[in-house]
């Protein structure tokens, strides 16, 4: 199946996990496999953020495309600049801050365990 970059659906996500901002989800695909939750790109305004939080029963995979974030891997902070991913298992918490000065693009997958 092919989706054209104009067919894919944005929603907008204010103070996201109690975050910053609003976070633009970009769903890239309308159908998901059963083990999949989520397969979106994010797109976050200067500052904006989602807010730490733990995953169950899934694990979350981000990869930054463009900008800088700061991001809180269990309690313990990192810089990620594009090229850079954060896996985030069953059990554990996260979440991701834009720290640069535009804006912050990432891709995000969620997959249930």
């Amino acid at each position: 199946m092919i989706y054209r970059n104009d067919a894919h659906e944005d929603t907008f996500r204010e103070n996201m996990r109690d975050g910053e901002g609003t976070v633009k989800l970009t769903a890239l695909t309308q159908e998901l496999p059963s083990n999949l939750r989520l397969f979106s790109l994010l797109t976050f305004p200067v500052s904006g953020s989602i807010g730490y939080h733990m995953h169950e029963n899934e694990t979350e995979i981000y990869y930054i495309l463009s900008g800088k974030a700061r991001v809180s891997d269990d309690g313990e902070m990192f810089d990620l600049l594009p090229g850079d991913t954060m896996t985030t298992a069953n059990g554990h918490s996260h979440s991701v801050t834009n720290t640069g000065d535009c804006e912050m693009k990432m891709l995000a997958c969620i997959v249930k365990d």
